[in-house]
């Protein structure tokens, strides 16, 4: 996954995410802690993969 882009919002009701056609992921988070008043949210897209058999990638055995 890459990160493609990410925001600070304030206030409770903001929209963040609409549909897509292609495989996204999507990180919200709150802060400041104990408290919801402003968001962080990151979008991130699927840039590599492979098949199961094949092992741990190289990017998680370093």
């Amino acid at each position: 996954m890459t990160a493609t882009s990410h925001w600070r919002r304030r206030g409770r009701n903001n929209p963040t995410s609409r549909p897509t056609t292609e495989a996204m992921l999507t990180l919200v988070t709150c802060y400041p802690k104990w408290d919801n008043y402003k968001r962080l949210i990151i979008h991130a897209k699927v840039t590599g993969s492979q098949p199961k058999s094949q092992g741990r990638p190289a990017e998680l055995t370093a």
